[in-house]
């Protein structure tokens, strides 16, 4: 009943407050805590590669929040290591690399054998591994004389 009565006195209160040349304060509790990744996606999944070549594009990985979202504050350490190896092949490059504003960009990775069907995964912390969608390695000599396949 007491607050019933103070409701009209309180809002009255705040209205007059930009007549008398004050504004509107609201006490706001911080609750701000240092972000956290919830999970682990590749944002830019590994296509075709050229034996010992760079991947390109390169793979990236995103350390997500709980909702789903990039979480750009984020500088974790994210390791790419091969889940299927198809030609037994061997994953070279920095393979660790420090996540900037939540990606984690692998840039001069690179598998030394041609194969069908390798895929990456992608560790960090104690967040779930993620693997990638499956994809080809083709032979350097191969590509280079427009066989895409690595097969003549």
């Amino acid at each position: 009943m007491k607050r019933a009565r103070l409701a009209p006195l309180v809002a009255a209160a705040l209205a007059a407050l930009p007549a008398c040349g004050l504004q509107e304060y609201t006490a706001v509790q911080s609750t701000s805590r240092p972000p956290v990744a919830a999970r682990l996606a590749f944002g830019l999944q590994p296509a075709g590669a050229v034996a010992g070549s760079a991947m390109s594009p390169p793979p990236v990985v995103e350390l997500l929040d709980v909702t789903g979202n990039v979480a750009t504050k984020l500088t974790d350490s994210v390791t790419l290591t091969i889940g299927a190896n198809p030609a037994g092949g061997t994953l070279s490059g920095a393979t660790t690399v420090v996540a900037v504003g939540g990606l984690a960009t692998f840039s001069n990775v690179s598998i030394d054998r041609a194969g069908a069907g390798y895929t990456l995964i992608a560790t960090s912390g104690g967040l779930t591994p993620v693997t990638s969608q499956a994809f080809d390695v083709t032979a350097a000599a191969a590509a280079a004389a427009g066989d895409p396949t690595g097969r003549f």
